[in-house]
């Protein structure tokens, strides 16, 4: 057997063992996934060719890859049987759901054409998470100008760093205090709660690094991850009130720590999916909502972390880590800043499965190809 194939196979093994099938946040096994799904066929057709060694922590990512490829091929499936009530009847809608760039691209210029033709809210929602999934990535100039028009993000944060003289610690202090109180011109939470504390959510998160909240499900027993489960905690903790999809209740106390999604079903309540537990479905989720937003290259940010450190980021803004499967930027993993290393210049973070408590982002990154920042 060639190496490979070997690589292929140890990734069959240990995907199956963690991709328990359920209908609220996890993908289906291994073996469906890639029968079924030519985003995650690809992707794994992708890591065999690449022939890298696979750490305990990679197949983690790889994890939350397949489960957000799932994500990503069934809303398109749907998208592809919606708008089939306003695109042009020569237009081949099986387009949407290729992997082709150009097929995609194809997808988003009909899009733009008939957007304010559509009245189907479910419909408007998929065609606009499909330019957040798929417009930056092409490199299409028309299709990333009409992302930005509808992820049009304010520039609030910028406003309230400008009037803030100091630098270091002492800045990054100050932008704290000022977005603890002004929460009514952050589009993030003024909406939801305007008592939420960024600060103190990712303190919350510094803090209970390496606990297990009885309130809500621990993945921490071989079933899914725990990584956005955590963050979803973190913001809760800091003062977000659940809202929307963004929720999770808990029935009884009989599967404190689920093993399977019978068991998750059996003791909690959550949406179907989850962005409470799944990281794509949080960026989707939050996306449209956050004021201001990062993103960096892998190299990007190992090259210049010590000026990103002078951003508007603070403790409480959540980081997603992306690795790029075929052409485009797919959510793998999620933490939350939790302090700050002016020595290495560098913001530091916390996060499950693997419990961290000050990871250096530049440490973090170094794993994955993309690193998303969203401000809280």
């Amino acid at each position: 057997m060639k190496k490979y194939g070997k690589t292929i196979m140890s990734l069959a093994i240990a995907l199956t063992m963690l991709l328990s099938a359920t209908a609220v946040a996890f993908a289906v096994d291994f073996t469906t996934a890639a029968n079924q799904n030519p985003y995650v066929e690809a992707y794994l057709s992708e890591l065999a060719q690449k022939d890298t060694p696979q750490s305990s922590s990679r197949l983690d990512s790889s994890d939350e890859t397949i489960a957000s490829l799932n994500s990503y091929y069934q809303k398109d499936v749907e998208l592809s049987v919606l708008i089939k009530e306003y695109s042009p009847a020569d237009f081949d809608v099986n387009l949407i759901s290729s992997i082709e760039k150009e097929d995609k691209i194809s997808s988003m210029h009909m899009m733009q054409t008939l957007y304010n033709q559509i009245d189907n809210n479910d419909c408007k929602d998929l065609v606009d998470d499909y330019f957040r999934r798929y417009a930056k990535d092409s490199g299409d100039a028309q299709a990333i100008t009409f992302y930005n028009n509808i992820f049009e993000r304010g520039q609030s944060r910028e406003l309230i760093a400008s009037e803030i003289n100091e630098t270091g610690i002492e800045a990054k202090q100050k932008l704290e205090k000022a977005l603890d109180g002004n929460r009514s011109n952050t589009r993030a939470t003024a909406a939801y709660d305007d008592n939420f504390s960024p600060s103190t959510a990712g303190q919350w998160a510094y803090n209970n690094y390496d606990k297990y909240n009885e309130n809500f499900p621990a993945f921490n027993n071989g079933f899914g991850s725990d990584c956005t489960n955590f963050v979803s905690q973190a913001l809760y903790f800091g003062g977000m009130e659940m809202h929307d999809t963004w929720y999770c209740h808990k029935k009884n106390n009989e599967y404190p720590a689920p093993a399977s999604a019978t068991q998750l079903d059996y003791s909690w309540t959550l949406e179907d999916p989850s962005p409470w537990i799944s990281v794509e479905q949080f960026v989707s989720f939050w996306s449209s909502k956050t004021d201001n937003y990062f993103e960096y290259t892998k190299a990007d940010y190992t090259e210049n972390h010590s000026d990103i450190l002078s951003e508007p980021i603070t403790k409480g803004d959540v980081i997603i880590l992306c690795n790029k499967t075929l052409w485009w930027t797919t959510p793998a993993h999620a933490m939350i800043v939790s302090a700050y290393d002016f020595t290495g210049r560098d913001y530091l973070c916390a996060g499950h499965s693997n419990v961290r408590r000050d990871l250096p982002l530049v440490t973090a990154v170094s794993g994955y190809d993309v690193v998303q920042i969203y401000c809280f």
